[in-house]
């Protein structure tokens, strides 16, 4: 079976990395400029929290931190730091089975930095008919 991801040579002879997921970029009015996404799930989130009155600015993959998630030290990025008036929430986007220590780990270090924390599924994501964001500020 061929593979999906194919490499092409450019003329100056330098193949390029295979693409691995789509990337792109947003105009945010809230922070007044081209903001990058790498999933289409960070995008769609972006687009959510544009419309949205409470939401004042919010930053995509905003730190990598190590949690311990069972007896392993495991590097995490959050999927997004929304802030509103209230506060700062980071928030995780959920594509698969939530790993729930992962959750609980990020949200331990999140209450002990004084902020909250929010883990959406993508399904809430995409149900852009009833979606608001589940952020506990």
């Amino acid at each position: 079976m061929a593979s999906l991801r194919t490499q092409h040579t450019s003329k100056s002879g330098v193949t390029p990395p295979p693409l691995k997921m789509p990337r792109g970029q947003i105009f945010s009015r809230k922070m007044r400029q081209s903001v990058p996404y790498k999933h289409l799930g960070e995008r769609d989130l972006m687009c959510l929290l544009e419309l949205d009155p409470a939401i004042r600015s919010y930053r995509p993959r905003p730190e990598t931190v190590p949690l311990r998630v069972g007896a392993e030290v495991k590097k995490h990025t959050f999927a997004m730091r929304v802030a509103t008036s209230q506060g700062t929430a980071m928030v995780d986007i959920i594509y698969r089975d939530p790993n729930d220590e992962l959750i609980e780990a990020a949200r331990a270090l999140c209450h002990g930095r004084g902020q909250h924390y929010a883990a959406i599924p993508i399904t809430q994501v995409a149900d852009s008919d009833a979606f608001r964001p589940p952020i506990p500020i």
